[in-house]
């Protein structure tokens, strides 16, 4: 059964498809996810906000974090949220992974 994987990884979509050897198959939702709009917003909004943790220029790459502990809590219950979508969606197409641990941000 092939699996989406939900990872965070700097200006890449949290969802991975893997195929079942566990190789990478692409990154974004699989095209019979991607009518679901509030799915796909929901995932984009998640892409930005992780993106924005991150300084990039041209002479340094950092990872800032959040401000408080409060934005922290709102962006993991969207995480939540998506992943809880994901489950819904599936159904018994995919396996779902979620590497996210909140400790580690």
């Amino acid at each position: 059964m092939k699996t989406l994987r939900f990872l965070l990884e700097y200006h890449c979509c949290p969802v991975w498809v893997l195929d079942e050897q566990g190789g990478l198959i692409g990154n974004g939702l699989p095209a019979d996810m991607v009518s679901d709009k509030n799915l796909v917003n929901l995932i984009n909004q998640i892409q930005e906000e992780y993106d924005n943790l991150f300084e990039n220029t041209s002479t340094y790459f950092g990872y800032h974090g959040f401000e408080n502990e409060f934005e922290k809590q709102l962006f993991f219950t969207k995480v939540n949220s998506a992943i809880d979508l994901l489950k819904q969606k599936v159904g018994n197409t995919y396996q779902i992974q979620v590497d996210v641990d909140m400790s580690d941000y």
